[in-house]
């Protein structure tokens, strides 16, 4: 799934188009940036939202509501550096969320079934999935 397909849900009625709820049906993949919004007591994430590009949060404007994915893990992951992408797979639905005291606002919330930190990625974290550099 891409970023872009992410944006086939209508902002005013949050209803996703035909091919976007094709892929709802199905675990689908996913990569992108975090930010971290907490941490169990090993200090691994345990929430974060998955965004298009890493200069997202909310001291800078923050991507539409369609390009926020809020995820809680089951179990933490321990990250060196986050700011690698990573890829994370499971099973995406359209759940509107505000965080961060109503901040924030997410379209979308991920259950998912894996999460790999992509180190050897290549990418360049202030260039976007949609190829736009970030200034």
């Amino acid at each position: 799934m891409t970023w872009s397909d992410l944006y086939q849900l209508d902002p005013e009625t949050h209803q996703a188009s035909w091919n976007l709820q094709k892929q709802l049906s199905i675990d689908v993949m996913i990569k992108g940036f975090i930010i971290p919004l907490d941490y169990d007591s090993k200090q691994r994430i345990i929430e974060f939202l998955l965004v298009p590009y890493i200069p997202s949060c909310m001291h800078v404007p923050p991507p539409p509501p369609s390009q926020m994915v809020h995820v809680k893990l089951q179990e933490g992951k321990k990250m060196k550096d986050i700011f690698n992408p990573v890829e994370v797979v499971g099973h995406l639905k359209v759940l509107q969320a505000k965080l961060l005291d109503d901040r924030l606002t997410t379209s979308y919330a991920m259950d998912v079934r894996s999460l790999k930190v992509l180190t050897d990625s290549g990418m360049d974290p202030f260039n976007d999935f949609f190829g736009n550099t970030i200034h």
